[in-house]
């Protein structure tokens, strides 16, 4: 904690400095989005258990910036940044002890890969934002969920909202890697994994799963991709196979051919 302690005295000095808070915040955002958070979605992967484990985490390791697109970009309650960092400068405690008793645990949820762990945002995103911000090393958290690496047998949860989820749905069943081809007219399934995968987000398709690898690089610049990239057909993308019941009625409208 003398670390951290040393650090924020630091930032302080710095907004100080700077100007405002609000400021200074600006200047960090526009910084920190050379590399936006990228979107750990918890809930479309297998292999969950509750850990409510108190922790000190590495800040670096938090990647995902609970469903914003950008540093500082959760919406509601914008001024809360702000208002987290006017605090640490008003602070007349040399430890901080008032800040921090504000501030709480973070609360993350997290994925394990092949190099160690990184975390996603869960129900405190402007105070994550915030301490990223800061560029603190480690800070107090609270992990409520972990996903382990996915693992044969498992059973996982697969979105098919998009033409692209789809494609890559159903080029990973040809390649052998689930137990059963996507449904036609669903936008998800749970099939059951005959590969073992070395991370959580190893399913998602191959964009996706090319921003959330380099970000995992960035924390573990040793990281090697061992899984390969699926290959889907693109001009399929653009023209799906199957449509959905809801497609077919609206195409039924337009009068476009079924």
């Amino acid at each position: 904690m003398t670390e951290v302690i040393e650090e924020l005295a630091q930032v302080k000095s710095e907004v100080v400095a700077f100007g405002t808070a609000q400021e200074w915040l600006d200047s960090r955002w526009d910084q920190m989005n050379a590399n936006p958070p990228v979107v750990l979605m918890n809930g479309n992967y297998g292999n969950q258990r509750t850990v409510n484990e108190s922790t000190d985490i590495h800040v670096d390791s938090i990647v995902d910036g609970g469903e914003a697109v950008k540093w500082g970009g959760v919406n509601n309650r914008g001024d809360s940044y702000r208002q987290i960092v006017q605090g640490l400068i008003d602070s007349s405690d040399p430890d901080f002890d008032d800040w921090f008793s504000r501030m709480g645990r973070l609360r993350l949820f997290r994925h394990h890969g092949p190099e160690g762990p990184i975390y996603e945002t869960g129900n405190s995103r402007h105070r994550v934002h915030t301490v990223k911000a800061l560029r603190l090393s480690r800070f107090p958290a609270r992990v409520e969920f972990e996903y382990s690496p996915l693992a044969a047998g498992d059973e996982v949860v697969i979105n098919l909202d998009s033409d692209e989820e789809r494609r890559h749905a159903e080029a990973i069943a040809k390649l052998g890697w689930i137990d059963e081809e996507p449904p036609k007219y669903s936008h998800m399934f749970s099939p059951r994994l005959k590969i073992d995968l070395p991370y959580t987000w190893a399913l998602e398709p191959n964009a996706k799963r090319q921003r959330i690898n380099e970000a995992y690089a960035r924390v573990y610049p040793e990281f090697v991709d061992t899984v390969p990239t699926v290959v889907v057909d693109e001009e399929e993308i653009k023209e799906p196979k199957h449509r959905s019941l809801w497609q077919h009625i609206r195409a039924a409208w337009k009068g476009e051919e079924a």
